[in-house]
């Protein structure tokens, strides 16, 4: 599978300093000017001041994070419905709103498994979701047929996935639908999702 992004037009990284040093373990990566984009406007943190882990897998925690920062980090009233998201963890405001959003669900009534990892299809439906909850269109879709494995795609997941391709956010002849997601090709996918939509 491919995360589209080394072809990106300049204007996304407008005003991010991805020149410097910042993050050890970016060096001469493909994935560099698109973190630097996504850190510069507080949206993806490193793992430490000096790593980002670009090769990390992602996990659930994160990504309903870097969705809720992209949103803007709107304030949340009501109390978590989850009781493995604890007090005080970084991501709990995240899960509130995205679970009130309907952008993200537990993995049962009480739990959402803050530490799973995410798979390329179901970021792809996290994007499609938040890209509806902006009100913003998602009526683009491609058929999935000239992609090797497209039978590995989960019925919930289709939609999203031939959006997710209409719009380069993912491509190639396989698109490894059930692999768990980078923290680099996250990086990828926001900064294609932020040409298409900014």
């Amino acid at each position: 599978c491919q995360i589209r992004g080394q072809n990106l037009s300049r204007s996304v990284f407008h005003g991010a300093d991805w020149s410097s040093g910042l993050f050890v373990d970016l060096v001469d990566s493909l994935y560099r000017p698109a973190v630097y984009t996504l850190n510069h406007r507080g949206v993806m943190n490193g793992v430490s001041e000096t790593r980002f882990d670009p090769e990390g897998t992602l996990t659930r925690a994160m990504a309903v994070t870097i969705l809720w920062r992209l949103a803007g980090s709107p304030a949340v009233q009501s109390s978590c419905p989850f009781t493995d998201v604890p007090d005080g963890a970084y991501y709990r405001e995240a899960v509130i709103w995205g679970s009130q959003a309907g952008i993200v669900q537990g993995t049962a009534e009480t739990q959402f498994s803050p530490d799973g990892l995410l798979t390329r299809q179901q970021l792809a439906v996290l994007l499609y979701r938040y890209t509806q909850y902006r009100g913003l269109d998602t009526t683009a879709s491609r058929s999935l047929l000239s992609c090797q494995d497209y039978g590995s795609v989960a019925s919930w997941a289709s939609r999203s996935v031939r959006w997710a391709c209409a719009l380069d956010l993912l491509s190639g002849p396989v698109l490894g639908p059930e692999d768990p997601i980078s923290r680099g090709e996250t990086a990828m996918m926001l900064c294609r999702w932020l040409e298409v939509f900014a």
